[in-house]
């Protein structure tokens, strides 16, 4: 099943069967569309994010990837966020908003999702992931990072550390080229207090990660 996140008043989500594909209801939590991926009835589901890159989108997520796929031979639900940055499609992973927890921005805005899942669909707290390529792969460590409390463990694809395209001027979803041409350089005491500072005062769990890159990857040298 697929479902619309809109900013309306939340309705109650039609019924569907087990596997049933793109049906759509409004869930009003959430201000940017998305799209789940929910194969069967399950108890107690895990819950995956699935975070579409630069130019891409929800909708291209759940296409290209193999995760819907996924969840119906192995059983969990798929949450495909949509970015509402238009122009490029790229995720804010530079304002003070998306970098802070319980904040406004795309990263609170895909923890109300997950939240709303676990809620809805009754899946296992304790098993919430993300992953993504580029812009969603920046948009996973955010969440990691901004939502310790909630993520397990994340997957990054060509991304580059939470917090590495931080906007001086606070402006949202735009370019950072020192980060992406390699010149954010700290040690790791730095790197470690950008992403606590993301959380202040927070003193549980961090999610467990897996961070791949390419050295081909002629956009972000990070």
């Amino acid at each position: 099943m697929d479902s619309t996140f809109g900013i309306s008043v939340k309705t109650a989500p039609e019924a569907v069967g087990p596997g049933d594909p793109l049906k759509q209801s409004n869930m009003g939590v959430i201000y940017a569309p998305s799209h789940h991926s929910i194969p069967v009835d399950l108890a107690k589901p895990p819950v995956i994010v699935g975070i579409h890159w630069c130019g891409g989108s929800a909708q291209a997520y759940y296409q290209d990837s193999w995760w819907a796929s996924y969840a119906e031979t192995y059983g969990f639900i798929v949450i495909y966020p949509q970015t509402p940055y238009t122009r490029d499609n790229c995720w804010d992973v530079t304002s003070k908003a998306t970098l802070t927890h319980n904040c406004s921005g795309s990263s609170n805005s895909n923890a109300n999702m997950v939240k709303f899942t676990l809620k809805e669909y009754s899946g296992d707290a304790s098993r919430v992931f993300a992953t993504g390529i580029s812009s969603g792969a920046m948009m996973t460590n955010f969440m990691a990072a901004t939502y310790p409390d909630i993520f397990a463990a994340g997957i990054a694809y060509a991304g580059v550390p939470a917090g590495c395209f931080m906007s001086q001027d606070d402006v949202p979803a735009t370019w950072n080229s020192t980060c992406a041409d390699g010149q954010s350089i700290y040690t790791q005491t730095r790197w470690a207090n950008v992403v606590k500072n993301m959380y202040p005062g927070y003193t549980g769990p961090r999610p467990k990660m897996q961070v791949h890159r390419g050295s081909a990857d002629e956009v972000l040298d990070a």
